[in-house]
């Protein structure tokens, strides 16, 4: 349909044990005609992106914005945790019924009408714009806090968004392995552990 417009879903994590508060505020900020908006749900971060004029359009920013949170990660020293593999949505025929089914499944208000259900709260997904997408997951729990704000990390996220090879990454097995043994990195107790970690993150980007 003629303007109908998409919405892309980015959940992540900055890592076990990290609380953000000053990032809970829901923020936005225009980039190359689409609006980004970072806010906490659950126990997960979640940046939306809109209005993609198509859902591949939409699909396609995924590796752009995961190139851009890990430049984010890179330069606060931060560990970032993400899925790179979309969920599933199926909309509902009949929004007002849903929402009454789900209330009724799980025992509290999920709003008076429910266009759609997603496979997970922890996929990317991208959905029609405008639609009240029902999320369900798991949950988890934070413990030290940071000062952090969403206006700090823009800079960076927009460098890594626009970056000419931002998209390959997502592509590329040994980056994305080396940035899982940085993230592990700040889970280990012992310096030689750490040590150890940063040292295999290396040895995955070297070439024979």
């Amino acid at each position: 349909m003629n303007g109908t417009k998409y919405t892309l879903r980015f959940p992540f994590n900055f890592g076990n044990g990290l609380q953000f508060p000053n990032l809970e505020q829901s923020s936005e900020v225009k980039a190359d005609n689409l609006t980004l908006r970072m806010f906490r749900e659950d126990d997960y971060f979640v940046i939306e992106v809109k209005e993609f004029g198509s859902e591949e359009l939409a699909k396609g920013f995924l590796s752009r914005l995961w190139a851009g949170m890990a430049w984010v990660s890179l330069n606060f020293s931060m560990p970032f945790s993400a899925q790179t593999y979309f969920g599933k949505v199926t909309y509902s025929e009949d929004p007002i019924r849903t929402a009454q089914n789900l209330s009724k499944d799980f025992g509290s208000s999920v709003g008076e009408s429910v266009d759609g259900i997603a496979s997970g709260n922890q996929d990317p997904i991208v959905y029609l714009s405008g639609k009240n997408i029902a999320k369900f997951g798991m949950h988890g729990s934070g413990h030290a806090t940071s000062p952090l704000r969403f206006e700090d990390i823009v800079p960076f996220l927009l460098q890594g968004i626009n970056s000419p090879k931002g998209p390959d990454l997502i592509l590329s097995e040994k980056i994305k392995t080396a940035l899982e043994l940085y993230n592990a990195y700040y889970h280990e107790y012992t310096v030689n552990a750490r040590f150890l970690t940063l040292i295999m993150a290396l040895e995955v980007l070297t070439t024979a």
